[in-house]
């Protein structure tokens, strides 16, 4: 088994590309979609919380948080599918 000398070796790996510069370039494409559950989730929580205290202001039980949930999960669903077809309309015009 004949290994390539240290100074006979590619730094740039299968590609000319290195291992750091492909991870990133991989970050940077699914970067917009690493927020989307976590969004999803604040807007939920958020919205259902401001219902708690509308219902604890006005005495709605439990009609705030069931319209703060319901609100908060089509402001989570405007959100992804906003990312999503931002992200794949910007790969069309490129």
């Amino acid at each position: 088994m004949n290994l390539p000398r240290k100074s006979e070796r590619k730094a740039g790996g299968a590609g000319g590309k290195s291992t750091f510069q492909s991870l990133a370039n991989a970050y940077r494409e699914i970067g917009p979609y690493l927020n989307i559950g976590y969004f999803f989730i604040a807007a939920i929580g958020l919205l259902a919380f401001i219902g708690h205290l509308v219902d604890n202001h006005w005495g709605l039980h439990p009609r705030g948080v069931v319209v703060g949930a319901i609100l908060g999960v089509i402001v989570g669903f405007y959100n992804f599918i906003k990312t999503v077809a931002g992200s794949s309309g910007s790969k069309r015009r490129s």
